[in-house]
């Protein structure tokens, strides 16, 4: 089974597709968060969140953190939450560099190393 890319939140502004490079690329919510705490949209990411690490393979696949920052945050606490959890000590990222127009693999050690692979 290939890897996955799984970015945050879709933007309609921005164009994943080479994030391709990496796996099939998914979307964790497409969902702006929303300052008002009862807000529908708000337990839509959560919902969202919860089934994208029901599916997502701390071996080999990847975050794309993108959209609002609350929302990454959500995701960076799920993650790092779920891996500690199960004895999982790297979590792989790609992350935009908009210098050279492409993606690039990292992956965080969560005990605070940062690898470019």
């Amino acid at each position: 089974m290939s890897a996955k890319v799984f970015i945050t939140q879709e933007s309609r502004s921005s164009d994943y597709s080479s994030a391709n490079e990496y796996g099939e690329v998914h979307f964790i919510t497409g969902f702006e968060f929303s300052p008002h705490e009862n807000s529908a949209r708000n337990s839509d990411i959560l919902d969202d969140l919860k089934k994208t690490f029901d599916v997502f393979d701390f071996r080999k696949d990847f975050l794309c953190l993108a959209g609002h920052p609350i929302t990454c945050g959500l995701v960076m606490c799920r993650a790092l939450k779920i891996a500690e959890k199960g004895g999982i000590d790297k979590i792989n990222f790609l992350i935009w560099d908009g210098r050279n127009k492409k993606y690039n693999r990292y992956n965080l050690d969560i005990f605070n190393r940062l690898s470019e692979n």
